[in-house]
């Protein structure tokens, strides 16, 4: 297993960082079989990551 995890060995995980302004503060994803879709949660990810972004970026200001 390239984790090194009991149990997590047919697990793959899709990350996209997320941002407060212009500095990375951390990263979101998902862990998902090695088989999904990756395309598809690669996609959502990266919109969540997205949303939070702005969300956080937004309430930085106030």
């Amino acid at each position: 297993s390239e984790c090194g995890v009991a149990g997590m060995q047919d697990c793959s995980v899709v990350t996209s960082p997320y941002r407060i302004g212009d500095r990375a503060r951390g990263f979101i994803g998902v862990v998902g079989p090695t088989r999904m879709r990756y395309e598809a949660a690669a996609a959502a990810v990266l919109a969540m990551a997205r949303d939070l972004s702005a969300l956080l970026s937004k309430a930085s200001l106030e």
